[in-house]
């Protein structure tokens, strides 16, 4: 199929930036993989399930929750943010819409007023693109490693980041 060796690329930046971030932030992956799901899912990066569906409204205003939102906004607009810095001037796809309705529902739960959302996500964009920039060569590591094996436990990840 045409394209498919390069839409594979893609995808494996896309989720490095995931993982990566994840890593960087103390939230290690269980798994990340450029497996086709037979849904329209490309790849994915999973982690432990640490809150309930829904669940973020139980939680206090404290900065435990704070720190816990941002870290899940910054790894939710990493994927896109790496597949950018690799693929300049690309079109953002169903992946991309995905990654970005999730951190705008994450969003939603950790600031109260609307004003402030717009710029709390452009921030967290920002903050996330330094954070892939400052280690973009373990980026390169995981994306190749993906290409190579196609999925990644979360021991192999922390071996080949060496964390």
């Amino acid at each position: 199929m045409p394209g498919h060796e390069e839409n594979k690329e893609e995808t494996a930046y896309h989720e490095a930036g995931h993982a990566v971030i994840g890593c960087v932030l103390e939230r290690y992956p269980l798994s990340v993989s450029i497996i086709a799901d037979g849904r329209g899912a490309v790849g994915k990066t999973e982690f432990e399930q640490d809150a309930p569906q829904g669940g973020f409204r139980h939680f206090d205003q404290s900065e435990a929750k704070k720190k816990y939102i941002r870290t899940r906004v910054l790894i939710e607009v990493a994927g896109t943010i790496a597949h950018d810095i690799k693929f300049p001037g690309r079109t953002h796809d169903e992946g991309d819409a995905y990654d970005d309705h999730w951190a705008k529902r994450l969003v939603t739960e950790g600031v109260h007023f609307e004003d402030d959302r717009d710029a709390y996500l452009a921030s967290a964009r920002q903050e996330a693109e330094g954070l892939l920039k400052e280690n973009w060569p373990l980026v390169e590591i995981v994306a190749a490693a993906l290409l190579e094996r196609r999925e990644l436990g979360r021991a192999e990840l922390l071996r080949l980041l060496a964390m």
